[in-house]
């Protein structure tokens, strides 16, 4: 209509959480947002490299031995292993190969040893047949032996 005109949107790192307000107020320290035109303080995630504890908290460097994706929050990987661990999830860190972290105590990382025990991935994560619950995935489950490669299975 004559004389209506398009107020912008803020830009990325940025919100307005109040309709037909004249600022936009910035996302906190090691937070962006996804796209332009944010439209409250949620849209604002932890950067590529950072993650937080729970939402309440501040975006933190990710821990040595992790990767954290665009978002990464712990209160996502809690829900996802409450869940079952469903194959899709919300972002949250991630062990790096040749590190592991146990799935109760998912930032407490060691390195591998070997490189194959640990391949990666959400915490609690090991190579095939190995103890989920071991620091470094160093044993393989019951009814299976280490045979210097990989985990076979007993033959008795």
């Amino acid at each position: 209509s004559v004389g209506a005109t398009v107020c912008p949107k803020c830009a990325q790192g940025s919100f307005q959480s109040a309709f037909a307000s004249t600022a936009c107020e910035p996302c906190g320290g090691n937070e962006n947002t996804l796209m332009l035109g944010a439209e409250s303080k949620s849209a604002c995630q932890c950067q590529k490299s950072y993650f937080r504890q729970s939402p309440e908290d501040q975006c933190v460097a990710c821990l040595e031995g992790m990767s954290c994706p665009f978002g990464s929050d712990m209160t996502n990987y809690q829900a996802w292993q409450s869940s079952n661990r469903p194959k899709t999830h919300d972002p949250f860190p991630l062990v790096l190969e040749s590190h592991m972290s146990l799935a109760d105590a998912p930032l407490s990382v060691f390195k591998c040893n070997i490189a194959n025990r640990c391949p990666g991935g959400p915490p609690g994560t090991c190579g095939k047949e190995l103890d989920t619950s071991v620091r470094s995935c160093a044993l393989c489950r019951d009814r299976w032996y280490w045979n210097g490669d990989e985990c076979a299975p007993c033959s008795f």
